[in-house]
């Protein structure tokens, strides 16, 4: 009813499986186009956000940009009067202590993910040209602002796995990156789309459950791509560890202590990733969400 007004054709296609990995690939199957857009139902883009955005895809005549996404942005584009929830107090304070954090993170506990991608810059080429553009490399892209080749996602697709269990599938967009960087491809950012994640207050998983996914689907995707002499997978522990550490700092609110408590449960079970071959993956995943997982 919402769609029937609208121009041009929207497929509604049901699944019994709450995936959003498989929502994923279910849709790049229709794909016809030579780039897919992924905004999230909560992602607000402000004008011109497609226009900035497919000019790096038509500056790329070599093909070597396989993603790009929009810069995020901490103001809505909506006015006043139109309709919007507002964001909690912590929501707020969480993106204006963000910049602050970032770079204690960075220092402290780097991000495995950021580590990998900067090993790949040293062997992938450059884009002397992205400046012109108002656009920057970047090692990984969020959900809520990615867009690709259809062609190379299609191939590389998204793990399924990731989200088999909990329907929110965090790290997803991370595998993904990952697999964009692995195939010889890189992912920039068009600095002048500017796109504000106008995130709703709803819990996205059970508390215990999305603790838990967390963090087996990081040392799942870290195990599955990263060789074990690799900085990238040896920072993994002390990153994770730090992680934990922060779910334990809101413990005493009850929702979140069982947000700690799944991630402890990934926790205790990283040797079970951090050991294994990549083969045996799939498996892990699936013994220990039916060891830990909360019904």
């Amino acid at each position: 009813d919402l769609t029937k007004n609208w121009a041009g054709k929207v497929t509604i296609i049901h699944q019994k499986k709450p995936s959003i990995t498989l929502q994923r690939n279910i849709g790049l199957e229709n794909v016809t186009a030579d780039v897919v857009m992924f905004p999230d139902d909560d992602s607000l883009w402000h004008p011109g956000v497609a226009e900035e955005t497919m000019k790096v895809y038509e500056a790329d005549v070599d093909m070597k940009v396989g993603g790009v996404c929009a810069k995020p942005v901490t103001h809505s584009p909506l006015k006043d009067h139109q309709m919007a929830y507002k964001k909690s107090l912590g929501s707020a304070l969480k993106v204006f202590f963000q910049p602050l954090r970032n770079s204690i993170e960075e220092t402290l506990f780097p991000k495995p993910f950021n580590l990998y991608a900067e090993e790949k810059w040293k062997v992938l080429p450059q884009l002397p040209w992205l400046e012109k553009l108002n656009a920057c490399l970047v090692p990984n892209m969020t959900g809520f602002r990615m867009t690709f080749r259809s062609e190379i996602i299609k191939q590389l697709r998204f793990d399924e796995t990731i989200g088999s269990r909990v329907g929110y599938a965090p790290c997803e967009d991370m595998e993904a990156s990952i697999n964009i960087l692995k195939s010889g491809h890189l992912l920039v950012a068009a600095l002048g789309a500017h796109v504000f994640h106008h995130r709703h207050p709803s819990p996205r998983a059970p508390a215990y459950n999305y603790g838990l996914s967390q963090i087996i689907n990081y040392l799942y995707t870290v195990s599955k791509h990263f060789d074990r002499n690799t900085k990238s997978r040896r920072s993994t522990q002390n990153y994770l560890r730090y992680k934990v550490f922060l779910y334990w700092l809101g413990s005493f609110n009850p929702n979140k202590k069982k947000l700690y408590q799944g991630s402890l449960a990934g926790w205790k079970n990283r040797k079970a990733f951090l050991e294994a071959e990549p083969s045996e993956l799939e498996e892990i995943y699936a013994q220990v969400c039916n060891k830990t997982m909360s019904n």
